[in-house]
């Protein structure tokens, strides 16, 4: 799938939830509008991102391996990760197939 909100469309590539790829520059000048990992936690049929994070682990004093803070990194710098984390996440638990 092409970015939305390319000009040239042919030219950028993302994932299938239309987000901008972050390579171009957005009609208007305005960024597109990034959904939060919560958002695409609970569009995946997660209750909560706790519930995300509380499958991917904890450390040793009880935190949780990957932190709120560095989803929202991941959401803006690293969508395709986020992206490849909340799907295999979300199919290890029967939520899409």
């Amino acid at each position: 799938m092409s970015c939305d909100f390319c000009e040239d469309k042919s030219k950028h590539m993302l994932c299938d939830r239309a987000r901008c790829c972050g390579k171009c520059v957005c009609k208007g000048g305005e960024s597109p509008k990034i959904r939060t990992p919560s958002k695409q936690a609970k569009e995946l049929g997660f209750k909560n991102i706790a519930q995300l994070q509380d499958e991917l682990g904890f450390k040793s004093n009880g935190d949780h391996i990957v932190s709120g803070q560095t989803l929202n990194n991941w959401s803006k710098d690293k969508s395709e990760l986020l992206d490849a984390v909340l799907v295999g996440v979300a199919a290890k638990l029967g939520l899409v197939t």
